[in-house]
């Protein structure tokens, strides 16, 4: 689980963890063609996105205290990831009334999903991409990640 706009506000939470989804895609994308290429097991993945209010903070006993989030916005987030396809990115109807969001993502497709603790069905996207305009400095960041994998 990775969280945007917590502990430290960030208005354009819901942009960034957009932008990170799709990154994270195109670089598991690039990892397994090399792997496939040294005969290895590809890595398999699925991602779930939503936004909205949660509980959060560091929860715990004196022995075991950890950072942490609850609420529905966390559990749906886990339920879009349940039913994502490998390598797809599902969000929530949410995700894209977002500022910054719509504007910003190729959306590939919709469904109306039955989900468990919810009583009407959650409207999901399936996000294929970021806008073209976004591509040159995503793969400058991809690019940096590999090369330094490589150096290290």
């Amino acid at each position: 689980m990775i969280l945007f706009g917590v502990p430290e506000h960030d208005p354009k939470h819901a942009f960034h963890a957009l932008y990170f989804a799709v990154l994270l895609k195109n670089l598991i994308e690039r990892l397994n063609t090399q792997r496939l290429w040294m005969g290895k097991i590809p890595i398999q993945f699925s991602i779930g996105v939503n936004c909205g209010s949660m509980l959060a903070g560091t929860m715990g006993s004196k022995s075991r205290m950890q950072y942490t989030v609850l609420g529905d916005a966390v559990n749906l987030a886990s339920r879009l990831s349940g039913v994502a396809e490998a390598g797809e990115i599902i969000v929530s109807e949410g995700m894209l009334q977002q500022p910054m969001v719509s504007d910003c993502v190729e959306i590939g497709g919709y469904q109306s999903i039955s989900v468990r603790g919810k009583d009407k069905p959650v409207a999901t996207y399936r996000v294929d991409d970021v806008v073209a305009a976004l591509h040159p400095h995503m793969y400058e960041q991809i690019e940096s990640l590999l090369s330094r994998r490589l150096a290290g």
